[in-house]
């Protein structure tokens, strides 16, 4: 019988006599004294405090003896015990007492996870960019290019490395803190015509790039972050006009990993090319250019012609409000649906037009209103919200995008992407391995190495039947098939 969330949060905060080893670990506790965890569909991590030491509880809610395989198998390879950009991690036979709903007590499997005081990446940036330190961005990008060697030298596909999943250590070097997707890459994996290490590229060129840009003008972390960085694939929104004129600065190493990054379609190709791109960034030194601040920081998220039939509203902040009688908070958006995203001492939360408050809870993170929903995160979690700041879909997503136009969410869930209606209801299961942007009525996804299309429905509208694809524009997309690249019409058929 699975283990569920209650049964362990029972057990965490009445640890005594529950553990055979851990003798003294405790919770820690966070807002309104709350037990600090995050839970996905398979595992729950609790924040721990150990012998004077933090670290991560790692407690299984699938009672899966394939996983538990999986994990004690990754945790015990030796290329990730000796790798010094994971955390360190033990994985703990039989060690915690944990009780289900009838009262009967069995000991439970959990892993050990050390976090090393670190400070989230994403923290230490904003504190650069108050401070005006350009000098920690530069360090944290050469950590960056050691990181993605090491990783590649030692056969390591992480598949799961996100701003949030980043801790910086002793302010000058990065380590990841999570495990759960890592892969160990034989000679076979890495000769295949597919590369494994694709997403990790993607994901590495993204924060490469958000890097540099603190590393050339530390404030625009703070600026650029309420629009797009907390979700690194979104950079692509900017990288048109940021392509545009980095080819007029002869800055040639950033302008290939831009365009890289900005026809990917969830992965991207050659790790050793990025490793030498990287360098290149380090080597060519910040890029002084004003003209780099209007396109950095122009509007990122505005909807350009929605389709016709929905129940939409105008995107853009109301204009005819001021804010003259508004709290002193450190930061404020504009108007969206009526309600205010505010940030205060790192946190953050809505109000209405005045300045007062609409709901209680505070977040890590949050996205302005759009048609009812908001998109909110707490610790590595995202949800879906409506204006009470009701979860419509709860915390248990790694990411989530909600698209006002269509009324879909696309949601991702222990690495699998579906797609979730208004209400929360799910439209498809979660089997997909990435899902890209809408066009033209229809979301373009990966299932393995196929791509295809599905209507906002979730129904199938074009077999997953293509090598690579891209979304629909003006009634056509690019595809390709065999090495071959081609124009689709909306029903399938080659132009």
């Amino acid at each position: 019988m699975p283990t569920n969330l209650i049964n362990y949060l029972e057990s965490m905060l009445n640890p005594q006599g529950c553990f055979k080893s851990l003798d003294g670990i405790f919770v820690r506790r966070g807002q309104n004294n709350a037990p600090l965890f995050t839970a996905s569909e398979n595992t729950v991590k609790f924040e721990v405090e150990w012998k004077g030491e933090n670290y991560r509880l790692i407690c299984f809610l699938n009672d899966s003896l394939l996983l538990r395989n999986r994990v004690r198998m990754i945790i015990a390879h030796p290329a990730v015990q000796q790798c010094p950009y994971l955390a360190p991690s033990r994985y703990i036979d039989r060690e915690m007492l944990v009780f289900n709903e009838i009262g009967v007590g069995s000991y439970r499997d959990v892993v050990l996870q050390q976090t090393d005081n670190g400070a989230k990446l994403d923290d230490v940036l904003l504190k650069c960019s108050t401070n005006g330190d350009a000098e920690t961005p530069r360090k944290l990008l050469r950590s960056l290019y050691e990181l993605s060697c090491g990783m590649f030298e030692r056969g390591i596909a992480h598949n799961n490395i996100r701003l949030i999943n980043i801790r910086v250590i002793n302010g000058e070097s990065l380590r990841l803190i999570n495990f759960e997707r890592i892969r160990i890459l034989s000679e076979e994996d890495t000769g295949q015509s597919t590369e494994p290490y694709a997403i990790d590229n993607l994901a590495l060129a993204n924060l490469a790039v958000v890097l540099y840009i603190a590393s050339c003008d530390p404030q625009l972390y703070v600026q650029l972050r309420q629009s797009i960085l907390h979700r690194l694939h979104d950079l692509r929104k900017i990288l048109p006009k940021l392509c545009q004129r980095v080819e007029k600065t002869d800055h040639k190493p950033l302008l290939e990993l831009a365009n890289a990054i900005r026809y990917n379609n969830g992965k991207l190709k050659g790790r050793q090319k990025l490793n030498l791109l990287i360098k290149g960034l380090i080597d060519y030194g910040p890029l002084q250019d004003s003209q780099l601040h209007e396109i950095l920081l122009a509007p990122l998220t505005k909807i350009k012609n929605p389709e016709k039939g929905l129940a939409f509203k105008q995107i853009s902040p109301e204009k005819s409000t001021t804010f003259s009688d508004f709290p002193d908070y450190d930061w404020k958006s504009g108007i969206y649906d009526t309600l205010v995203r505010v940030e205060h001492q790192g946190k953050y939360f809505y109000t209405d037009r005045h300045g007062t408050r609409v709901t209680d809870q505070e977040y890590d993170f949050a996205y302005d209103f759009f048609e009812g929903r908001a998109v909110v995160v707490i610790g590595d979690n995202y949800a879906l919200i409506d204006r009470e700041g009701n979860p419509i879909i709860p915390f248990i997503c790694e990411d989530l995008e909600w698209d006002p136009v269509t009324g879909i969410a696309k949601v991702m869930i222990d690495g699998k992407w579906g797609i979730f209606d208004r209400c929360g209801q799910p439209l498809t299961p979660m089997k997909f391995d990435w899902m890209g942007s809408s066009g033209d009525g229809l979301i373009v996804a990966r299932i393995e190495e196929r791509y295809g299309y599905l209507r906002k429905d979730g129904s199938e509208a074009i077999p997953f039947q293509f090598d690579d694809a891209f979304s629909f524009e003006q009634g056509k997309a690019l595809v390709e098939v065999n090495g071959e690249q081609f124009w689709i019409d909306s029903q399938g058929k080659r132009l």
